[in-house]
This record gives C-alpha cells, sequence and structure tokens, in this order.
C-alpha cells in the first residue's frame, strides 16, 4: 500500500485554492492537483507492507492522543526549489510551528525521520513555463484562503491511476 499522513482542507479552502490553481496553468504545462485532492502531506511513507499498516495506526493514534489542535492559515503562494527552477507550485501554511510539529511526532513515532519539512500545499505540478513573470506575478501577489481548526489527521492511500491517484482515508485519528 501507499501511504501517507494528511492534514484535510475544509471545502470552501479548497475551492479557493483550486481557482488560483486554475489562474496558474495559463503561465505554462501545468498539471494541476484535483480539488478534492488538495491536502497537507504530514508524512509520505511510500510503499508499507499491510502487515506493518496495523503497527503504524497504533503509533499515529499515541501522537494524536498527546496531540492538542491548532489554528492554521491557508495563504501566499510559493514554487519548488526556487524562483529560477520552478517545479512546484504550493499555497503556504501559517500555523505558529503546530504542522511541524505534529510532524516531527510522527516521524519519532514511527522512526522515519526527515532532513527537510515545508507544511505547503500542492496546487500543481510545473512541466515548462510559458510566463515566468506572470507566475512571478501571483507568487508576489499577497493572498489568503482561509484559515481553520485543525482537530485531526488521516492515513490515506494514494491508488496510482492513469488519470491521476485517488486518495482513499484509511484511518482518521483525532487530535485532543
Amino acid at each position: 500500500m501507499r501511504l501517507f499522513f494528511a492534514i484535510g482542507i475544509p471545502p470552501e479552502i479548497r475551492k479557493r485554492l483550486f481557482e488560483a490553481e486554475r489562474r496558474l496553468l495559463e503561465y505554462g504545462g501545468m498539471k494541476g492537483v484535483e480539488e478534492k485532492n488538495l491536502h497537507i502531506t504530514l508524512k509520505f511513507l511510500g510503499e508499507v507492507e499491510e502487515k506493518k499498516v496495523k503497527e503504524m495506526e497504533e503509533k499515529a493514534e499515541l501522537v494524536a492522543r498527546e496531540s492538542k489542535g491548532f489554528e492554521v492559515k491557508i495563504q501566499n503562494l510559493g514554487v519548488f526549489p526556487s524562483r529560477e527552477k520552478m517545479r512546484v507550485v504550493w499555497a503556504g501554511c501559517e500555523d505558529n510551528g503546530k504542522i511541524r510539529e505534529l510532524h516531527e511526532r510522527l516521524s519519532d513515532a514511527l522512526g522515519r525521520k526527515e532532513e527537510r519539512f515545508h507544511p505547503h500545499i500542492t496546487l500543481c505540478r510545473i512541466k515548462y513555463v510559458k510566463d515566468k513573470g506572470g507566475i512571478r506575478e501571483l507568487l508576489d501577489k499577497r493572498e489568503a484562503f482561509g484559515e481553520f481548526h485543525v482537530d485531526s489527521f488521516d492515513l490515506m492511500e494514494s491508488i496510482l491511476r492513469g488519470g491521476g491517484p485517488v486518495y482513499r482515508v484509511v484511518k482518521k485519528f483525532v487530535l485532543q
């Protein structure tokens, strides 16, 4: 099973993000993320044997019980890896370090450390850019997409299909 932990985004914020994504698509060859698939990845696990899933769920449950809910603002656009070599366009998350803290707790519990973690919502992957100036203008425009209370996270399965991935919630974990 191809798995990851994620924070879901409320529908009204997903809609605003998807509208921003559609504006971006005119600036080059890009593959946008489907509106229903927009999320904040907490921890990508990759391929996991089914027999190990239960153990991961138990560890994540302990993390959830020890973690409190928090507020997050979704605002502004950015790119990876840089403004010169744009490959991914994302929306930022402002949360006083709470997403990173949750990520680190999951990493510790699962014994899977990462060097870099930048909380974000991927909007599209760039194949080529027609108008870097246009994209940079959108990046420089300060844009608020909304804020919400994070009270849970999910273990998600990613099923790869020809038309794009299909995500399925394996288990929901409620924060205290």
